[in-house]
């Protein structure tokens, strides 16, 4: 499943969750609010009203889950040997961060990291983030390529 597949079905499941939820309490509220209104109580209907509000709004913000994001991004290495490179995540929600070289090196909790490389090639690296998801969608990864031109 790719990115955009996977955020659609994660925000499918918390919409469905959180529409649910408010229909459940926009009916119990609103048969309340309909009487008064049927029984002549205006002002109640009004605060009937302001009360489905505020309900809706805090089950919405209760229920939400926000998905970590791992968007990494690397400079163009310059010319010529060893070569500094820096890259950064531009995601913007997540916990935790961790950046992985094929090499093995692991760098954590950093946004921005610096590598230098001493040898012409293609490296790879992926960014993984941790965030407050649900289910599988607590990490997301993804993997750029460095390409490192010796000459």
């Amino acid at each position: 499943m790719d990115l955009l597949s996977e955020f659609l079905f994660e925000l499918a499941l918390v919409a469905g969750g959180t529409l649910v939820a408010a229909v459940v309490l926009f009916a119990i509220v609103y048969f309340g609010v309909a009487m008064d209104f049927l029984r002549g109580r205006k002002g109640r209907f009004v605060l009937g009203l302001a009360v489905i509000g505020i309900a809706v709004t805090v089950i919405a913000v209760r229920y939400q889950t926000i998905i970590p994001d791992a968007y990494p991004v690397c400079d163009k290495p310059p010319r010529g040997l060893p070569v500094r490179v820096s890259c950064r995540n531009l995601g913007e929600f997540y916990s935790s961060i961790r950046w992985t070289f094929e090499d093995g090196t692991v760098i954590e909790d950093r946004r921005q990291i610096e590598r230098v490389f001493d040898d012409p090639g293609t490296y790879t690296v992926t960014v993984t983030s941790r965030g407050p998801g649900i289910g599988r969608f607590k990490t997301r990864s993804a993997t750029t390529e460095i390409v490192v031109d010796g000459r």
